[in-house]
């Protein structure tokens, strides 16, 4: 599946995440300015932030290409935001799910929490990646992340993280 953006389904998804913002102006000069606005979780959507060397660990690479490829197809879609100073993937998930989220080395950000969110369908400024891009942009306006997908895709990674640490303790 083609995850390119045309400028109308781009109006449309950043419209639909404006509704997650305090105030949408200030939001829509921070995507005008800097490429990035800070939103409200809890509104229309939760955050699950996952530490990037899980998602490297279940995705078996640090390409974002391969990243990017290894989410569509793992979640069916949905949206994830990389945050490369943070070291972390925030997966957007219903609202709601921060209440219920009980999954190690990982958090869920709702209600009183915020996320630097990139404007949909921009590509990094000045060739550089921002702090904060899209992993896998978010794809019509609502389209986001399965929680359980994601709860599932956390498993296999401290699986495998598990599995990693017994080989080497058995070496070492």
């Amino acid at each position: 599946m083609s995850r390119r953006m045309n400028a109308e389904r781009a109006f449309s998804v950043s419209t639909w995440l404006l509704a997650a913002a305090g105030d949408p102006t200030a939001a829509r000069r921070q995507w005008d300015s800097s490429g990035v606005a800070m939103l409200d979780c809890g509104k229309i959507f939760d955050a699950a932030r996952v530490p990037a060397h899980l998602v490297h660990r279940v995705a078996g690479s640090t390409d974002p290409d391969r990243i990017t490829e290894y989410l569509d197809h793992a979640l069916f879609g949905g949206a994830v935001i990389v945050d490369v100073q943070d070291e972390a993937y925030y997966f957007l998930v219903q609202h709601g799910a921060s209440m219920r989220w009980n999954m190690p080395d990982t958090k869920c950000l709702g209600q009183g929490r915020s996320l630097g969110v990139p404007l949909p369908g921009a590509s990094p400024r000045g060739g550089r990646r921002a702090r904060a891009s899209w992993a896998l942009e978010m794809f019509e306006p609502g389209a986001l992340s399965v929680t359980g997908a994601v709860m599932q895709l956390v498993h296999h990674a401290r699986l495998l993280w598990a599995q990693e640490e017994r080989v080497e303790a058995s070496h070492g």
